[in-house]
């Protein structure tokens, strides 16, 4: 019965995120990033859409503006992107859905091997949501790279 559950689980999951984004469009994401334990977050605008396993779309934050182009799981739980400045680095990004019902996705980024840190966005055009006010406020940079050690997300 629980794997009945949990197939049909993942099967809500991945609905829900192809219907994030119906016929190409986009939807405007927030959030922020954190170099390392106790640095302050860096706040990050998006625009993204998710269709039948890619993620794609752009933004912006304080280091200039940037392309995104990945995907994520069948499940609707994983999901990765290399965010792009325009003229400069890439990023690696590999994060998590925070829930079944969740528009919240965490993780972790990477430059290489050389520099890492965290990440979290949600779904909506304010600075934070009510299920994210809590979850924001309530962890530091410390338990937030903590938590993503713990789900192996690099």
């Amino acid at each position: 019965m629980a794997r009945a559950d949990n197939c049909a689980r993942a099967v809500s999951w991945r609905a829900d995120m192809d219907k994030v984004f119906e016929s190409g469009t986009s939807s405007t994401w927030r959030g922020f990033y954190v170099h390392a334990p106790g640095t302050r977050r860096h706040a990050m605008h998006l625009d993204l859409a998710f269709s039948v396993g890619v993620v794609a779309g752009g933004g912006s934050d304080d280091i200039g503006r940037f392309a995104i182009r990945g995907g994520y799981d069948q499940e609707g739980v994983r999901v990765w992107w290399h965010k792009h400045y325009v003229g400069a680095h890439s990023v690696w990004y590999d994060g998590v859905r925070d829930g079944a019902a969740s528009r919240v996705l965490y993780g972790g980024w990477s430059i290489g091997t050389e520099f890492s840190g965290g990440f979290r966005i949600w779904r909506g055009a304010q600075a934070a949501d009510a299920g994210v006010v809590e979850t924001a406020a309530e962890v530091s940079a410390v338990e937030l790279l903590e938590e993503l050690a713990g789900v192996g997300v690099r």
